[in-house]
């Protein structure tokens, strides 16, 4: 009876789905962090900008150089806001910045800009800027506003986006002007609002309880080849190493980097053993030129553009993912996946030999020294060096299986917690449904989740503030996620599943044989065709016996009389003659 209703359930959660698809088949969200891009016009083509063109906020290109009050209007104050669009942190402060140069509408005195160090024709500018993570906010040219208080008589100043308590609000950075100078006091204060802007209210509204059944999805629908998974990683790469270096002090980290992700990626060993020479070639570089060197290694790949992420931080998140797996694929079944060994070259700098400790430093360092979005990498350092999320588990583990399980799911917890903390803070509009943003969708792996979760038999409660393992595991099959996880993120054709079943992994892994990837062989199958073989043996060593007794079967008949000749011949032939 349980599992009828499990299965009622499951049916009922699939139609709740599929009535919120449109005609195109795919989910429509109710909620998306994403922010709304708008185009301008750049140095180069049309730019992307979180901020509307001909608004409060002038949007800036790389002509700006760092220093539009110096070069255009030496007699006001500028406070430019740069950023990336694919920092989450910056899609957030982007309405603040907005409302408060809305308070200064039409002052001459203080004037607002934004510039998208995401665009390659905007970089210069922000390096120039030395705004090497986002939002950097600089204010310039203050000597403009007359007598300075407190300030330490720089033309610029960086102004802080937020401080241990949080992110600032509008108003928070209207007092910072007026405490330079009283007349930086912006003409609107009323348009200003007390308190940090966007901040979930404590009700959880639009939150899903933590160990409650699936919600409507807060996640597109998207079901990508390995391939596409393996060219967003690659660009994920990109993005980091674009972003984040920002002058020689980076290149040894960028070493560092890319020879690991050239040891250990599932596909184009070669192609990552290229980028490390050309590293290792031009040594320490300023940045424009390490740029140049990366995006024509980009070139060499046929997919130079995101196949399904839209933001960066996704292509970012895709390579920890795909990285992580692969070390844990290598790790389970103790031989490099089958695309590195197709692959395999002398020249290639490994195939996939490397340690779960080693991966968990990389990701450690990758994250420390490349992810410019500031508060991303704060969070993300703090709860890693905390042990959040079980990330303490993963070294304690007894063999080098465990850890690489333990690591997998780490990351995944990780995620996560990362996603359910944007909701909790950023959540959907009031009287809208609650979004689920746990992840995998139940849409998307259903035998991830526990049955007597999607039942509702268990009681939900809305997540803590600050999450833990119990409450990201509680509605979750934690075999079936890892068997999700492993082949979501290198592809079940690449692996030796046959090593796993041990870890709990084979009710996840069944498949149609066609599909099975080289080699593999179910002990069912084995055991089929060692019948095969015995019976072909048996049936040789039949036919050698009957010709070891044609001889003086042969003899026999050549003194028998035609007659009995013919008679014994129709009967060793019974159907001879009658066609």
């Amino acid at each position: 009876m349980q599992y009828a209703i499990a299965m009622l359930s499951h049916i009922l959660c699939l139609v709740g789905v599929a009535s919120r698809s449109g005609a195109s088949g795919h989910v429509e969200l109710l909620w998306s962090p994403e922010p709304q891009l708008y185009e301008t016009p750049g140095l180069v083509g049309r730019q992307k900008s979180l901020f509307k063109p001909g608004g409060a906020v002038h949007v800036l290109t790389g002509a700006c150089k760092g220093d539009p009050g110096v070069q255009s209007r030496p007699d006001a104050v500028w406070v430019v806001d740069y950023y990336s669009d694919g920092c989450p942190h910056c899609w957030y402060f982007a309405p603040v910045f907005q409302q408060l140069a809305q308070s200064y509408d039409g002052s001459p005195a203080v004037h607002f800009g934004a510039c998208n160090c995401a665009e390659e024709s905007n970089r210069d500018a922000c390096f120039t800027a030395q705004a090497y993570s986002y939002p950097t906010v600089v204010a310039y040219n203050l000597s403009a506003a007359g007598q300075l208080s407190g300030a330490s008589g720089a033309v610029s100043e960086q102004i802080a986006c937020a401080n241990d308590e949080g992110p600032l609000s509008a108003r928070d950075l209207s007092e910072w002007l007026t405490n330079r100078s009283a007349s930086l006091a912006p003409p609107w204060p009323q348009v200003l609002s007390g308190g940090a802007d966007f901040q979930g209210d404590s009700s959880g509204t639009g939150v899903v309880a933590i160990n409650g059944p699936p919600g409507p999805p807060g996640w597109p629908e998207t079901y990508a080849l390995e391939d596409d998974r393996f060219a967003e990683s690659r660009l994920g790469l990109v993005e980091f190493l674009s972003d984040g270096y920002s002058g020689v002090e980076k290149y040894s980290a960028a070493l560092r980097v890319v020879t690991f992700v050239a040891r250990v990626f599932p596909v184009d060993g070669s192609y990552f053993s290229r980028l490390v020479r050309t590293v290792e070639e031009q040594g320490a570089v300023p940045a424009a030129k390490f740029r140049r060197e990366l995006e024509s290694w980009k070139n060499l790949f046929g997919r130079r553009h995101s196949v399904f992420c839209k933001v960066q931080t996704c292509s970012m998140w895709q390579l920890l993912h795909v990285v992580t797996a692969s070390v844990a694929g290598v790790a389970t079944t103790g031989c490099p996946l089958y695309s590195q060994q197709s692959e395999y070259q002398p020249s290639m700098v490994g195939v996939g030999n490397a340690s779960v400790a080693e991966a968990m430093a990389f990701i450690r360092d990758v994250v420390d020294n490349f992810l410019t979005c500031s508060d991303c990498r704060k969070h993300f350092l703090a709860a890693y060096d905390t042990c959040l999320y079980g990330r303490c588990d993963v070294l304690a583990a007894p063999d080098e299986k465990s850890k690489a399980r333990a690591m997998v799911l780490w990351l995944w917890r990780t995620h996560n917690a990362v996603s359910m903390r944007v909701l909790a803070t950023h959540p959907s509009h009031e009287g809208s449904s609650a979004v689920d943003r746990r992840w995998p969708a139940y849409r998307d792996c259903p035998g991830c989740w526990r049955p007597e979760i999607v039942v509702g038999t268990v009681a939900g409660h809305e997540p803590d503030t600050e999450l833990l393992v119990r409450d990201l595991d509680a509605a979750f099959d934690l075999d079936h996620t890892f068997g999700f996880l492993m082949g979501n993120y290198v592809g079940k054709e690449n692996l030796a599943w046959e090593d796993i079943r041990p870890e709990g992994m084979q009710k996840f892994l069944l498949r149609p044989a066609a599909l099975r990837p080289r080699g593999y062989m179910p002990e069912a199958e084995t055991d089929s065709l060692r019948r095969v073989v015995l019976a072909l043996v048996l049936a040789v060593a039949a036919l050698l016996t009957v010709l070891a007794a044609w001889g003086p079967l042969r003899r026999r008949f050549s003194h028998s009389t035609p007659a009995v000749l013919s008679d014994s011949l129709i009967q060793m032939h019974p159907y001879q003659g009658m066609e």
